[in-house]
């Protein structure tokens, strides 16, 4: 049987094709293993880098995270203790001298200063960026402002969601509105970081009560009794107010605080204070005089009554200023 041409193509073209077959075929798989076993392989992998990253999250995350809150809560505890301090502008330069004069400006606010000198690092790849500055500055701010006690600083961060980004976001929504205090609270917060003079028994207090006014006074004897005014909340906190201007005026540099007299003072205060006592009883005497003068139509008596007693006022102003001298108002340091 002849065989034509195009039947030559056509086997031919076969022949390449089951060839080509076979070779594609013989190809093995890059696994030998089945599927299903592939799959579980996988998985296992998967497993032991889910444990891993657990670990790792644990180790550098999580532990990096709560290492960063207590070390913003001793942080907060400098801050709290600085601001309340008459020292605190002296702090503030000192930090700023050691720092980048492109990362500090005139207005930049102290909890900033704070944690761009903690948190700067050698060089400013390894330090806290301008965000992050802002985040955690933002932080020690709020805290203030709302009184947050050192201790209580990582418990009060945690009741956000969010923890500091959450305190930020809040701050940012409202316009900076918690970062504006009462004066009352501002005085509550120079109150708290106050040295304490004494401790005394408070079981009765209710827990809405914020502070009381107590009021010493002086035995005469070096020693005070404390005394509790019984003020409403409405007056402890016009007193707070008070307080809160008398505490920043007095923190100005050239502002006025009160100094303890020296023993010459207190002894030339005291003699004062005798001849002011005699003085008004002078006082007393040349108004009966006066009176009686006055009375019997006695003309002479009336003029003597009335020059001791003109002298007696006098010297009593006169007392009474030397005494206010002598550091009652308080003089500038």
């Amino acid at each position: 049987m002849e065989t034509t041409s195009q039947e030559v193509v056509q086997r031919t073209a076969i022949n390449e094709s089951e060839e080509s077959a076979i070779t594609a075929f013989s190809i093995e798989p890059m696994s030998a293993k089945p599927f299903a076993f592939e799959v579980q392989d996988v998985m296992d992998e998967a497993e032991m880098l889910r444990s891993q990253a657990s670990k790792d999250w644990q180790q550098f995350y999580v532990a990096g995270r709560n290492a960063t809150k207590k070390t913003m809560q001793k942080v907060y505890g400098l801050f709290y203790v600085v601001m309340h301090s008459d020292t605190k502008d002296k702090v503030i330069d000192r930090m700023k001298a050691k720092l980048p004069e492109k990362k500090v400006r005139e207005n930049t606010k102290e909890a900033a200063i704070f944690i761009r000198y903690v948190f700067g690092g050698p060089t400013p790849e390894e330090g806290f960026d301008d965000k992050q500055v802002h985040v955690y500055s933002v932080a020690l701010e709020v805290a203030f402002s709302k009184l947050i006690e050192p201790s209580g600083f990582i418990d009060w961060v945690d009741g956000h969601k969010g923890g500091f980004e959450g305190i930020r976001a809040i701050a940012a929504a409202s316009k900076g509105d918690t970062l504006n205090s009462e004066p009352w609270e501002l005085g509550m917060s120079w109150a708290r970081g106050a040295d304490a003079v004494e401790t005394i028994k408070a079981d009765d207090w209710d827990e809405d009560e914020p502070c009381r006014i107590l009021v010493a006074m002086p035995n005469g004897d070096g020693t005070a009794s404390v005394k509790d005014t019984e003020m409403t909340l409405e007056h402890v906190q016009a007193v707070l107010a008070i307080y809160s201007k008398a505490v920043a005026e007095r923190n100005k540099p050239k502002g006025k605080r009160r100094l303890s007299l020296s023993t010459g003072e207190k002894s030339a205060r005291t003699l004062l204070k005798f001849d002011l006592s005699y003085q008004e009883q002078l006082l007393e005497e040349n108004r009966f005089n006066l009176s009686d003068a006055i009375k019997r139509n006695h003309m002479l008596d009336k003029e003597k009554a009335e020059m001791n007693l003109c002298l007696a006022k006098a010297k009593i102003v006169g007392i009474k200023a030397s005494i206010q001298a002598l550091g009652a108002a308080g003089d500038a340091e």
